[in-house]
């Protein structure tokens, strides 16, 4: 199994999300993955990659990315990853390639052109094209734009199966690509699991030693915040969500466990909430001995077309360490996985609606803490058990049976 990707610097997906899914996959599987990652992170970084396969027993390949020459040169490169690719499954005898994203699918459809065969499993991961085209970096109907949407409509349509993070994504994909109605059985849909045993509510004095270190008292209410901070999270939204808190439990704390302290640490001062929030950067190992204290988790998002292909890793993180949280409507299947017992999916984020769920926080996820903790995991297991991911990408990849 060849497991092909191209990603940023500031993405870190590879240790924390995909090596422990290939490495489930492979053991209950009877699988062998190889990975070939294309990237201009840092070489640190890609050392700790490679270091983190060696620990999966999983091959790591690691190609730079030089960025210059706009089109043209995504072009060449993706020609040249095409040539290589075919090289390595024929020398290999590669029985499946399973490119993540947009430009490895144009190269493993190159490479079929090029002779080389192997069961073909595109892993659309989301909807990238539409996320390049909101963020202002791509734009619609322009000739690169033209260009990924065919790589993407021939990828669903020619690979042996189709890996998507939402039913929603499925929908998109499937009439973006003019399937037949008889061909959507091809998509499998797998979240963004996580660790079960690793993501877990812990227990109350693993629970009270996580706010004895963070210096955080045992009785105040705790709000979490996991991960990037950008436009698309609304930023400025949580930080008004958690004003509210505040303005009703002067006691109330945040902590963002995140790689952009000095963005959060600025809102907080905007707001003058600096004394009652704490920004780290922690190794993902870390995160849910940290994360289980916390009373609520904060996952908002700005809805639109893209988001209906986001599986949030976050969520999957707060519902397994029992920690009920409030989300934004209209994200991946959020709408169908949070249930009254694990969180608050609201309507809008204008200033009432901040106030309403500053309200339920307190007057029903804490009053109700250890109620909502059993509910959550549960709800966390139902949907984003590592387990149940390795399993449903085993029977995506060709498997008869797994033992993940």
């Amino acid at each position: 199994m060849l497991f092909v990707t191209w990603d940023g610097a500031a993405q870190n997906y590879m240790e924390s999300l995909f090596l422990p899914i290939l490495q489930r996959a492979q053991a209950g599987g009877d699988f062998e993955f190889d990975v070939l990652q294309w990237t201009w992170a840092s070489e640190a970084q890609v050392v700790s990659t490679g270091q983190a396969a060696a620990r999966a027993g999983i091959g790591y390949t690691r190609l730079p990315v030089f960025r210059w020459g706009g089109g043209a040169f995504a072009a060449a490169t993706m020609s040249a990853g095409a040539a290589l690719l075919a090289r390595r499954i024929r020398r290999e005898s590669i029985d499946v390639v399973l490119p993540r994203s947009t430009l490895p699918a144009g190269m493993a459809l190159l490479a079929r052109r090029l002779g080389a065969r192997a069961r073909f499993v595109f892993d659309a991961d989301g909807l990238p094209i539409d996320e390049r085209v909101e963020a202002g970096l791509l734009q619609e109907g322009s000739l690169p734009c033209r260009v990924l949407r065919a790589v993407e409509g021939a990828a669903v349509r020619r690979a042996d199966a189709v890996v998507v993070r939402t039913e929603r994504a499925r929908e998109v994909l499937s009439k973006r690509s003019s399937l037949p109605g008889g061909s959507l059985g091809k998509f499998h849909v797998i979240p963004n699991g996580k660790d079960t045993e690793r993501y877990s509510p812990g227990n109350e004095a693993e629970r009270a030693a996580a706010r004895r270190e963070l210096g955080i008292p045992i009785d105040c209410p705790l709000v979490a915040y996991v991960g990037s901070v950008g436009p698309q999270y609304l930023p400025e939204a949580s930080i008004r969500l958690f004003s509210e808190i505040v303005r009703r439990r002067p006691d109330a704390r945040l902590l963002a466990l995140t790689g952009q302290e000095m963005q959060v640490q600025a809102l907080a001062d905007k707001f003058d909430l600096a004394p009652s929030v704490t920004a780290m950067r922690v190794p993902p190992g870390r995160v849910p001995d940290l994360l289980r204290a916390a009373d609520v988790g904060l996952a908002l998002r700005r809805p639109s077309l893209s988001q209906l292909g986001v599986s949030p890793i976050k969520v999957g993180e707060y519902l397994l360490c029992g920690v009920p949280l409030v989300a934004t409507r209209g994200v991946g299947d959020l709408d169908d996985q949070i249930n009254p017992g694990s969180g608050l999916v609201m309507e809008s984020v204008d200033l009432p609606a901040l106030e309403a769920a500053a309200d339920y926080v307190l007057g029903e996820f804490l009053p109700r803490r250890e109620e909502f903790r059993r509910s959550c995991r549960a709800n966390g297991l139902r949907y984003f058990s590592l387990d149940e991911c390795a399993r449903s990408l085993c029977v995506a990849l060709g498997a008869e049976e797994c033992h993940a």
